[in-house]
């Protein structure tokens, strides 16, 4: 028996089709410092007035911007199970809240991209370390548990349980340069999906 995606399914996977595809047009054809978000690189040698043109060339409505394509992108195909039997205009109100707080969650993940980055040493070698002390906490396990109910405790009780699971995957795309961007991104789409599909919370066990 063949299994028909919903209409639901349908659209998430078009929402992340055409993110990608505006990510890498991004990748292409931008030669800003900020893509989807923070990455500051060799503009901290100019010290504070490197800071300000940066922020003056990418301003904060523009970085958010790019931070939810990069959402929709990377979490659209993580969607499918929870909104996968849902009528769609139930899906579209669950959509609303989910991406919304995922907005929020990236204002405090570009500060902390900033911070950082401001840091001595390799940014992304710092955000691998928080990836890794975060994979091994309770707080990690619980979210990705509640991850694996299907959009169980409602639209904000799931997006925060699913931005604890994958905020520290979100956070390395912003760590690097333009030229590992892309390829960061990729990555961190397949950890999660991995962690999301494959992976099973072991009180599911």
């Amino acid at each position: 028996m063949i299994m028909r995606p919903s209409n639901m399914q349908v659209i998430l996977l078009l929402v992340a089709a055409i993110g990608w595809a505006a990510l890498w047009h991004l990748s292409q054809h931008l030669t800003l410092p900020a893509q989807c978000g923070i990455n500051l690189g060799h503009w901290l040698d100019w010290g504070w007035d490197g800071l300000a043109l940066l922020l003056l060339l990418n301003p904060p409505e523009t970085m958010l911007l790019g931070w939810a394509v990069m959402v929709a992108a990377m979490m659209a195909p993580l969607l499918a199970g929870p909104l996968g039997a849902g009528r769609v205009s139930d899906g579209l109100a669950f959509l609303a809240v989910y991406f919304g707080l995922w907005l929020l969650a990236g204002v405090a993940l570009m500060t902390l991209a900033i911070a950082v980055s401001l840091l001595p040493g390799a940014p992304l070698a710092y955000g691998l370390l928080i990836a890794g002390l975060w994979q091994i906490t309770a707080l990690k396990l619980r979210s990705l548990a509640r991850c694996h109910t299907c959009g169980g405790g409602g639209a904000v009780g799931f997006t925060l349980a699913c931005i604890g699971a994958c905020w520290t995957w979100m956070l390395l795309p912003l760590l690097v340069q333009e030229s590992l961007h892309f390829i960061t991104m990729i990555v961190a789409a397949v950890l999660m999906a991995v962690e999301r599909f494959l992976v099973m919370p072991s009180r599911r066990r």
